[in-house]
């Protein structure tokens, strides 16, 4: 199996090198064969029929010169014959002439006649003999005196006559031989056939053709090593946001990832070679240009990936980002060019999107603390050295705490607290969010039992409501937790609704079903759309900070709370604003009509133990109100036994 492996390679590596100077081409692979050097695999299977006429014709040439050879033969047996004839008639006249024309032919003249003429088994008699022997007559005074006749002789005809079965024997065994060899040609043109279609699979990508992972590298390296001197060779990784091939099936994806690929081909520059790794990931090898070569295509790649695509009659809509390296700049090495463009790629997808990012120090110091906190991670995740954190949620209309907001957190020794944004994508991508997401849903759980009059907020990651298995079990821990289901929030991001709104959709009917409620948190911040709010089952907005730090110094600001209060309640959804950090915010907020408020006016996060504090605290002081800046700890009516509104 590696011997077959290295053949495979060396072969994928042999196609490689034919395909240096093939520039990009997103065409069907059908389309361009000849441009990537596979014509052969089209020319083969002519070779092998023109083997077949070709074999015939050297059987039926064999036969050919068998019977034209028999015919050689028979010729020269007839010439040599009439030479003895002539031969004999010639002596006859001689023997007359000698002999005054009395002389009889007895024995011993048919013998000296059998001498000068060469025939064998002369005789001569009164008439014909058989038919077995040759004959001459003799004539004297215009009538047959006699005949002389004599045993038939074909030397070569006989020699040929012999030889005639080994001749067809030898053609016999040649029309074997070419037929066996045209079957082994055959079966080796289809495996080979089927060899260089494997060959060019290990450097091609199945829906565009394009040259993928494996063969893009190695035209990078061999343009980092074919470099000139100032020659700039610029490598970019081009994502597709938001594309989910599963979801959108094979043929809707084949259609799609080609009518990409020939619009990145039409907006990159004409030197180019384009590539696809699949998965929405392009890559481009650019040589030459200026140092900000890469900059331009970037943004024209992002510009050809902004543009609609119709799908069955649907119209789609992909963002993108991309990040690149330039040789050498950034390094001269393959390995090294290739890595620091993708770390500069996903900095483009962090930081927002529709970016054009170059590679830059800062990033592989971003890239190597995040490995140490992935490995720490990990470690925390194993330990469940983890804590819950909760803030308060008041109603709008007094200081009555109606729920409490559950938050993880994370803190290492040598660094202090993670922030959450960091770590939870960290554990989304290596896998480690069920645990940490079943860590976080039963301590909150757990703790709600301490508050009976109170909900908790317990946010989901979207890896938590990616499948029906993960969902079932978020499920079972609500119905085992002896916590009623309404009095938990479950909160999710406006981002998990778009990558498949169908499924989201049944698994957070599958929730609701239970009793629990479904909050949509940061509204506003992203992809804020009617569509998502009328077609998905939720109960609760939660609109985001930023809108609520302008408040008191833009216009617009309230402006656009109250429109999002108004759109509430004409959808029949409360509304909840975090981010309350003023009286005046406050008192702004009541007056647009929101129904709960969250945010260090009232209280900062604490542990379980400062929550019990806390209410402990607004019984006793039941009519104090709290200061900006200040840590809530007075509320109105806090354990007055109302549930949540």
């Amino acid at each position: 199996m590696p011997r077959r492996v290295g053949a495979e390679r060396s072969m994928g590596m042999a196609l490689a090198e034919r395909l240096r100077g093939w520039r990009s081409q997103p065409d069907r692979p059908a389309q361009h064969e000849d441009s990537l050097g596979l014509f052969i695999l089209r020319q083969e299977p002519g070779r092998l029929r023109a083997m077949a006429p070709l074999g015939l014709v050297l059987v039926a040439a064999a036969m050919l010169c068998g019977v034209v050879g028999y015919d050689l033969a028979r010729q020269s047996d007839d010439q040599h014959d009439v030479a003895r004839r002539q031969a004999l008639v010639a002596a006859i006249k001689e023997f007359r002439a000698e002999s005054g024309g009395d002389a009889a032919f007895d024995q011993r003249v048919v013998r000296l006649l059998e001498q000068a003429s060469g025939l064998k088994g002369l005789r001569f008699d009164s008439g014909p003999g058989g038919r077995a022997r040759d004959l001459q007559p003799v004539v004297e005074n215009g009538r047959i005196v006699g005949w002389f006749s004599w045993d038939r002789d074909a030397p070569v005809t006989d020699v040929v006559t012999r030889l005639w079965p080994l001749v067809m024997l030898g053609i016999f065994c040649l029309s074997g031989f070419i037929g066996l060899t045209l079957w082994h040609l055959r079966r080796s043109g289809r495996a080979l056939a089927e060899t260089r279609a494997h060959a060019r699979t290990l450097v091609t990508e199945s829906h565009t053709g394009l040259p993928n992972t494996s063969l893009i590298h190695h035209v990078l390296e061999r343009a980092l090593i074919g470099r000139r001197p100032r020659q700039v060779v610029t490598y970019l990784l081009i994502d597709i946001d938001r594309f989910d091939d599963g979801a959108l099936g094979h043929q809707a994806t084949d259609e799609i990832l080609t009518t990409v690929a020939l619009r990145l081909k039409a907006a990159l520059p004409g030197s180019a070679t384009l590539g696809s790794f699949g998965g929405g990931r392009f890559a481009a090898v650019l040589i030459g240009g200026q140092i900000d070569a890469g900059v331009a295509a970037g943004q024209a790649a992002l510009a050809a990936l902004a543009e609609s695509l119709t799908v069955r009659g649907e119209v789609l809509r992909f963002g993108g980002c991309v990040g690149f390296a330039s040789a050498p700049e950034h390094g001269t090495e393959r390995d090294d060019i290739a890595r620091r463009a993708e770390l500069a790629l996903k900095a483009a997808k962090r930081d927002r999107r529709g970016r054009a990012l170059a590679f830059n120090g800062v990033m592989e110091v971003v890239h190597d603390e995040r490995q140490a906190l992935r490995r720490d991670l990990k470690q925390a995740v194993a330990t469940r050295a983890f804590d819950i954190e909760y803030q308060p949620i008041v109603a709008a209309n007094g200081y009555r705490v109606v729920g409490v907001e559950a938050l993880l957190r994370w803190s290492r020794p040598e660094r202090g607290v993670i922030a959450p944004a960091v770590f939870i994508p960290l554990a989304e991508e290596g896998g480690l969010m069920d645990d940490l997401g079943d860590f976080a849903l039963r301590r909150a759980l757990a703790d709600a039992k301490r508050w009976p009059h109170l909900y908790v907020a317990i946010n989901l990651s979207p890896v938590q409501l990616g499948d029906r298995e993960r969902v079932e079990r978020i499920a079972s821990l609500i119905r085992d937790s002896a916590v009623g289901p309404g009095r938990v929030v479950l909160e999710i991001t406006e981002g998990v609704l778009i990558e498949e709104p169908e499924r989201i959709k049944t698994h957070l009917e599958v929730l609701r079903a239970l009793g629990a409620r479904v909050a949509l948190d940061d509204f506003g911040s992203g992809y804020s759309s009617l569509t998502y709010l009328r077609q998905f089952p939720i109960d609760k907005l939660k609109i985001d900070r930023g809108f609520v730090a302008p408040l008191g110094q833009s216009a617009n600001a309230g402006a656009i709370i109250q429109a999002i209060v108004a759109l509430g309640r004409a959808l029949e959804l409360s509304v909840l604003v975090e981010g309350v950090e003023t009286d005046e915010q406050r008192v702004l907020l009541r007056l647009a009509g929101c129904d709960e408020m969250q945010g260090f006016l009232f209280a900062k996060p604490v542990p379980a133990a400062g929550i019990d504090r806390l209410l402990a605290e607004a019984q006793s002081f039941p009519t104090r109100h709290p200061r900006s800046g200040q840590v809530g700890h007075t509320f109105q009516m806090a354990m007055q036994g109302q549930r949540t509104p």
